[in-house]
């Protein structure tokens, strides 16, 4: 009895997740090709944006890496490029969000509900997965204590 279910909760926790990248895949493809084209402007628009902020992070961090490299390590300028760094991420989210608001203004109410329940599993999903991903504490840490 034990191992039949055991066999029967292996088969579920393979086929869900198959099930929810599915169901994301067949909600895209019931939309409307008017709702598909404009939606598929906005990603490509938003990219753009974040590829150039991500570029410009990437530049930042870079320079930061340099300054604490030196042998005179200047405190003021590190806390610059930590600063231009954080106001990029915050303008990133908030380009991210004001996009996702566009694109769910695309949608229907029926579909903008269908939408959020997908990604609101797809969170859990996600979540569930990190949970048994942190590092084992080593021994040094519980030394530590």
């Amino acid at each position: 009895m034990k191992r039949i279910a055991v066999v029967l909760s292996l088969v579920f926790v393979m086929i869900i997740p198959l099930y929810a990248k599915g169901e994301l895949k067949d909600f895209f493809k019931s939309l409307s090709n008017e709702q598909k084209q404009k939606l598929k402007e906005m990603r490509k628009q938003n990219q753009t944006e974040i590829k150039s902020h991500a570029s410009q992070i990437k530049q930042y961090m870079q320079e930061m890496r340099t300054a604490l490299q030196s042998n005179v390590i200047d405190q003021s300028k590190v806390n610059g490029l930590i600063d231009k760094i954080g106001a990029l991420r915050i303008e990133m989210q908030k380009k991210r969000i004001a996009n996702q608001i566009k694109m769910l203004q695309v949608l229907t109410p029926e579909q903008k509900k269908q939408f959020m329940q997908i990604m609101e599993s797809k969170k859990k999903e996600i979540g569930s997965k990190m949970r048994g991903k942190r590092r084992p504490r080593s021994k040094k840490d519980q030394d530590i204590e």
